[in-house]
């Protein structure tokens, strides 16, 4: 492969789908193969949840409209796509932070069950990330 870089992407993205994909597995199977409680409904508002999921998977899109802007050196255009990405992924962290501390006021933490630990663990990783 001639671009190292890409490579690169291509292995941290794979490796972080495959831990995801592990986290995803073990939740599916303490939720439903244990006495776990499955707390999700009662603490996740998917509509607001599958919102900011969307403007997040939007920021890739004005990222990917920034890149092929900046090889036509359209310098102004790269300034607006780079800015939407910004914005939409600021967007999206105030978002996360906003359902973390109403989980946290739910008494929803890492060690209340199996949700909570699943979802902070898989969603502070993807973050870290």
């Amino acid at each position: 492969m001639k671009d190292k870089g890409k490579l690169l992407v291509l292995v941290l993205i794979s490796s972080e789908a495959f831990f995801f994909i592990a986290l995803i597995v073990a939740y599916v199977y303490y939720r439903n193969f244990t006495n776990a409680t499955d707390t999700v409904s009662a603490n996740l508002d998917a509509l607001r949840s599958g919102i900011f999921t969307l403007l997040l998977i939007a920021s890739s899109f004005t990222l990917l409209w920034g890149k092929k802007a900046l090889a036509k050196n359209r310098w102004k255009t790269f300034k607006i796509a780079m800015g939407t990405t910004i914005l939409l992924g600021l967007i999206f962290m105030v978002g996360q932070i906003t359902e973390y501390i109403g989980l946290y006021n739910k008494q929803l933490t890492l060690k209340s069950d199996v949700f909570g630990s699943s979802f902070f663990t898989l969603t502070g990783f993807h973050g870290f990330m």
